[in-house]
């Protein structure tokens, strides 16, 4: 019984970290995500440049993920949210936001909310949210 118990805890193990794995060698969906879909363009300019949509590498590019123009198929989840890179992304975030949409707090929010909430759902832990001027 205690095998048993002790294998099925050890196949939880490898599946999860087969998971983590596979989410951490996907490739960047951001912009075909809802929340994406909701933002201002002003907004959404900060995460992909070619309006609409089609390179999605604003980010990536800065955050040395990407080469210019390579487009969401070639830049992975695991270094577009890597944890160490979150504040340079934030800060990124902020200061395309600031300059984009005049300053907007609500619009800064909101693209804040769809990076921390699209790297978490592709299981890329993050930090927690900096706090920006």
């Amino acid at each position: 019984m205690r095998r048993t118990i002790f294998n099925l805890g050890c196949a939880l193990i490898v599946l999860s970290i087969s998971r983590m794995v596979e989410s951490a060698q996907e490739t960047l969906s951001i912009c075909a995500s809802d929340p994406f879909q909701s933002l201002r363009v002003c907004a959404a300019y900060c995460i992909s440049w070619g309006w609409p949509k089609d390179h999605c590498d604003f980010i990536a590019v800065r955050l040395s993920c990407s080469n210019l123009g390579q487009g969401p198929g070639n830049i992975r989840n695991d270094c577009y949210c890597r944890p160490d890179l979150v504040p340079s992304a934030h800060s990124i975030i902020s200061s395309c936001v600031n300059e984009q949409c005049s300053r907007n707090a609500f619009d800064l929010q909101q693209v804040l909310s769809v990076y921390d909430g699209y790297c978490s759902s592709a299981g890329e832990c993050g930090q927690p949210r900096s706090s920006i001027p």
